[in-house]
């Protein structure tokens, strides 16, 4: 069994906030770009993509790679009366952040990052070396963050001018906390978690209090949008909220549709 796991998270595409093909091409740069990194297992978690086509595309190219597939309850879906909940069954985030934990149980560290979250040599080297030294001087560290630099379709020579954005978590085998699997996607599902070991955010800006858990080195955000999608966050914002009631909407049509058929 390898020391750490590197599991990442694919779900469905979201237009506007993702242009079209976004998940495969990050997905195919993030396969050719990044190397295989000693005492570490690559897992990706298929998170209920709907579109066929993506979702074979995906698998295709994750042939060689441990892959779990999470799929979408239909009847559960159709039963929600509330926006949350319908959220809650069609982009349960934090239910598959958790399986991340449960498929990479074993591994001593288990990176928890989303499908468009990779390393470069340098930076799993920094990340994991900052890892070792803190364990070797706290003992009862159980968590980490990785703070992200989002990049638009290339990776930078430098990344001193790049805004440090909200860190990805890193669990160890220990870790008594999980995401909450009752609060939906961009309602602070993920920070609600994160507060609870520390971490302030606002405006973009997170910080980190106390000692139940400490930033290490950076991972990088690639992306194929528009670079201020990416660079401007209340506008990503908006474009997310959008996102969310379109997919929403898509999602009543197809199932409701389906039950008369």
């Amino acid at each position: 069994m390898n020391k750490y796991a590197l599991a990442r998270i694919i779900g469905n595409e979201l237009p506007p906030r993702d242009s079209t093909g976004n998940r495969v091409e990050s997905l195919k740069f993030i396969l050719k770009n990044e190397p295989d990194f000693t005492n570490c297992s690559k897992i990706w978690i298929i998170n209920q993509i709907e579109s066929t086509e993506v979702k074979e595309s995906i698998l295709n190219l994750l042939s060689p790679y441990h892959v779990e597939i999470m799929e979408l309850d239909r009847k559960k879906f159709l039963r929600q009366k509330t926006f949350d909940g319908k959220v809650i069954e069609a982009i349960n985030i934090n239910k598959a952040r958790n399986r991340c934990l449960d498929v990479a149980k074993g591994h001593k560290f288990t990176f928890v990052f989303d499908g468009d979250c990779f390393f470069t040599q340098e930076l799993w080297d920094q990340t994991i070396g900052e890892i070792e030294i803190d364990q070797n001087t706290n003992v009862d560290r159980k968590y980490y963050g990785v703070p992200a630099a989002r990049i638009v379709s290339e990776i930078p020579s430098d990344l001193t001018n790049y805004h440090m954005w909200e860190p990805s978590m890193i669990f160890r085998d220990d870790a008594e906390l999980r995401f909450n699997e009752n609060i939906p996607f961009s309602k602070g599902e993920k920070l609600e978690l994160m507060k609870k070991i520390g971490y302030k955010s606002k405006d973009g800006i997170t910080t980190l209090e106390g000692d139940m858990c400490k930033n290490v080195g950076c991972l990088l955000h690639i992306s194929f949008n528009e670079p201020t999608t990416e660079t401007n966050l209340h506008y990503r914002m908006s474009l997310r909220d959008k996102s969310i009631e379109l997919f929403l909407t898509y999602l009543e049509n197809k199932y409701a549709r389906r039950m008369y058929q």
